[in-house]
């Protein structure tokens, strides 16, 4: 960590890390004061707004939309559920998502199911190899050199079974956003 905030002090003084850090992203202060001044182009008041309202829905949710309509739907889906499905959901199950006109339908097919359910034997597999490997390692009470070679290979293994099951929390954020859907359809 130092040597990075080394390296970010070393070129602040040249100016180049706040050059870096702002490529590809809008500067809010200036897309303000392009909306504000009376003196800016219609068009260009359009453009500076809806920049404005991707990147803060950005910062909000982590999802950069360009349509306006999809962005519409997730903010009243959120504000509806009454904090029930949280914009991170969203951001999980977007592949899982399909917007029409004024609505959004949850389209998970059979392969994601099966996809998912390899996911979490998977995950169980490894960590349960890991545990056993744990167990070997106590049991046999080697020192030295063999014992770190184990520990960074049960240690590697239980990283592994975790990225493995994180990744299934995508289907559950579209799972959750459809049960939300059809209680929904249901009380209407």
């Amino acid at each position: 960590m130092e040597i990075i905030s080394l390296i970010k002090y070393l070129s602040s003084l040249f100016g180049l890390y706040q050059k870096v850090e702002r490529i590809g992203k809008p500067d809010k202060e200036v897309l303000n004061e392009i909306i504000t001044n009376k003196y800016s182009e219609t068009q260009l008041k359009y453009t500076a707004n809806r920049l404005l309202q991707k990147e803060y829905f950005y910062q909000m949710s982590g999802l950069y939309l360009e349509d306006s309509k999809e962005r519409n739907i997730i903010m009243r889906l959120n504000r509806e559920s009454e904090g029930k499905l949280p914009l991170f959901y969203f951001k999980r199950a977007y592949r899982f998502l399909k917007f029409e006109e004024n609505s959004v339908a949850v389209v998970i097919s059979k392969k994601d199911e099966k996809a998912d359910k390899r996911q979490k034997i998977s995950s169980i597999f490894l960590l349960s190899l890991s545990l056993l490997f744990m167990v070997v390692l106590v049991i046999t009470k080697q020192i030295g050199l063999n014992m770190l070679y184990q520990l960074s290979i049960i240690l590697g293994l239980m990283f592994l079974a975790i990225v493995i099951y994180i990744d299934t929390f995508k289907l559950w954020s579209a799972k959750e956003i459809e049960k939300y859907l059809q209680d929904e359809v249901k009380n209407e």
